[in-house]
């Protein structure tokens, strides 16, 4: 079976449980499985499962934030997919509360997904600016991304990366302003966390809209 422990959260309709979990008094993570029946469970296709929809499995086990997170970087469900999926406003108290498609397509265990929950931005999300240039007033270089618990850090794709999202990072590492400048190319060993970034003005960097963590179609030249 799918390796534990696990924290489980049993609801009416759609039953939640995060396996090879890892637990702290600031966040939780671990992979994600779903279940209708309480006793079969499944896991939930990256494709069709977003941050909204990951927010509301955080908020059923009473943490405010979510962000999905590719189970490449978690570890992989021993079971077979859920075969629904799931569209959510992110502000619902549980996954009985959206609505629910059957899901025709397949998809495989490494297409499944892990969520990490939490309360604060600041006790998971750190920030970073590589192969820095720096004066008095400003600081430029590649922005570096990681969630603490998971201890890699990474790169953001440059897809729809704007002035705005710049400004965001910027504001979260406790500057005023950002500009975006796209970098020519990054290391071919570069591991690309964050793609489709697009914050709105004075939005929170997590907040604003993005894809699931380790998931990407970007290459080194963006």
């Amino acid at each position: 079976g799918t390796p534990g422990p696990y924290l489980t959260k049993f609801a009416e309709r759609v039953s939640v449980r995060i396996f090879n979990v890892t637990s702290t008094v600031k966040y939780v993570h671990g992979g994600l499985e779903l279940s209708l029946d309480q006793h079969s469970w499944g896991f939930p296709c990256q494709e069709h499962f977003d941050t909204k929809t990951g927010q509301v499995v955080c908020r059923m086990f009473n943490y405010q934030r979510g962000e999905v997170i590719s189970l490449s970087l978690l570890g992989t469900s021993a079971n077979t997919k859920f075969p629904h999926s799931f569209d959510c406003q992110g502000d619902e108290s549980s996954l009985d509360l959206c609505s629910m498609t059957e899901l025709i397509m397949s998809c495989g265990a490494s297409e499944s997904v892990g969520v990490i929950c939490f309360n604060n931005s600041k006790d998971v999300l750190e920030m970073r600016v590589a192969s820095a240039q720096k004066t008095p007033i400003q600081v430029s270089g590649l922005l570096e991304v990681r969630l603490t618990p998971l201890l890699e850090w990474g790169t953001v794709c440059d897809d729809v990366f704007t002035d705005n999202s710049a400004t965001s990072a910027c504001k979260y590492m406790g500057y005023k302003h950002g500009e975006f400048g796209a970098i020519s190319e990054v290391s071919k060993k570069a591991r690309f966390l964050l793609d489709e970034v697009s914050c709105q003005v004075d939005q929170e960097f997590l907040d604003c809209d993005h894809d699931t963590w380790g998931q990407h179609d970007c290459s080194v030249h963006e």
